[in-house]
């Protein structure tokens, strides 16, 4: 029962999401079987108080070890459907925490135990969290394999719990592919299952948020974003503040509004940093360091940098991840008139992204590119930056990004031709 009602807290099935009555509940479950025999129950209890521990306390290393304990459990049991469930945790444990290639690992686990299951949640949330429970990887093929698989499972199961979380992760992977009609639709039925109850699973809005503003829909993203900062700051659920962070920065910085995207990055950056959480700390070093560039606050910026490119040289699989440190570091030197290496490392972020990442990225890479043509303004710069301003442009269109051609278009219409304005 306690693990049950924690669920409801953690899920938003009780009209609030309070991760600290989450953790309160999951932790007297666990304390209930404690004296107990090996069971179901107890392997399901040991294992999801791991959920709290991570979402609500950032405690990474804890929540790992205890999902381990419930796997323990289930493989002493040979419960398919308890063990299923304990790797789907350890993947999502490890992938906070920064191991990638473990991650990868227990979820192709989670997968292949998955077909011994019995339990059609278990199944779902299996299918589902590497999709959308991870932290962005910014690496099309993963997220697409697992919303694939979800779909397939959906089409003979009746598990519809996880719908919204699907098309919500639908809508933002449509929307930076260049898919602008089916990421609209999917933002429509996302808004559907929304009605009756706008709390649940409302702590990924995040995702609907950037997939409106690829759109060129400003308003309703910066809302959607605030919306989504707010419930997960009142909720407790300081991963969800952190993972929210790093999208509302980028649309903020984007928007030219960095005293907000400052708050926003200090806030997450200082959370992620204190516990660890080393995707996260990726992310956010990176836009802090595009932030200080764009601000003036030079030494901040290499800083900032510098952090970003000791975690890229551990061994992990970071693939699309790159993309952002190389991106930011194109900024930081452009904005120290460090022109070759600023060439460098924009070349280094499109190839990224070409390679694991997205097309409207590759697009915002290529227009950022073009500044700084403009700035250094030398024999044939004229032409280089029409050109990465074409290309943007081509791919903003495909994307009915209409801010973004927008943009773009009025600085290729500059009296310099292409400086930005």
């Amino acid at each position: 029962m306690h693990w049950e009602i924690a669920l409801r807290w953690m899920s938003g099935t009780l009209g609030e999401v309070n991760w600290e009555n989450a953790l309160v509940e999951a932790q007297s479950g666990v304390a209930a079987l404690a004296g107990e025999p090996d069971s179901p129950e107890k392997a399901l209890v040991e294992t999801g108080f791991a959920f709290p521990l991570l979402y609500c306390r950032l405690e990474v290393d804890r929540a790992f070890e205890q999902a381990r304990t419930g796997l323990a459990i289930a493989e002493r049991l040979k419960d398919a459907n308890q063990v299923a469930f304990a790797n789907t945790i350890l993947a999502l444990g490890s992938v906070w925490r920064g191991d990638l290639n473990r991650a990868q690992d227990y979820a192709e686990r989670s997968y292949k135990a998955g077909d011994r299951s019995t339990d059609p949640w278990v199944r779902a949330i299996g299918l589902t969290f590497p999709a959308y429970a991870w932290p962005w990887l910014n690496d099309r093929e993963w997220p697409e394999r697992w919303l694939s698989r979800y779909r397939e499972f959906r089409q003979h199961t009746h598990v519809p719990r996880l719908d919204r979380s699907a098309h919500t992760v639908g809508a933002l992977l449509a929307a930076l592919s260049g898919h602008p009609v089916e990421a609209e639709a999917e933002l429509r039925r996302d808004d559907e299952l929304a009605a009756p109850n706008r709390v649940q699973h409302g702590m990924h809005g995040h995702k609907a948020a950037t997939a409106l503003a690829v759109l060129g829909h400003h308003d309703a993203a910066d809302l959607r974003f605030r919306q989504t900062f707010d419930l997960n700051d009142a909720s407790g659920g300081r991963l969800f503040v952190v993972e929210t962070a790093r999208s509302y920065a980028r649309f903020l910085l984007d928007c030219g509004d960095f005293t907000r995207a400052e708050s926003i990055l200090d806030r997450g950056y200082a959370l992620a940093h204190a516990r660890g959480v080393l995707v996260a700390e990726l992310h956010l070093a990176a836009l802090r360091g595009e932030l200080y560039a764009r601000t003036g606050r030079h030494d901040a910026a290499d800083a900032c940098l510098l952090r970003t490119r000791e975690i890229l040289v551990l061994p992990q699989a970071w693939r699309g991840l790159a993309a952002a440190v190389h991106r930011a570091g194109g900024v930081i030197a452009t904005a120290r008139g460090n022109c070759t290496e600023a060439e460098d490392c924009f070349a280094r972020a499109v190839d990224a992204e070409r390679a694991y990442g997205f097309l409207y990225y590759e697009a915002q890479h290529l227009a950022t590119w073009a500044e700084l043509y403009s700035q250094r303004d030398e024999p044939g710069d004229r032409e280089r930056g029409l050109e990465k301003l074409d290309q943007a442009s081509t791919i903003f269109e495909r994307c009915a990004a209409t801010r973004d051609l927008e943009r773009v278009r009025r600085r290729r219409a500059a009296p310099a031709g292409w400086s930005s304005s």
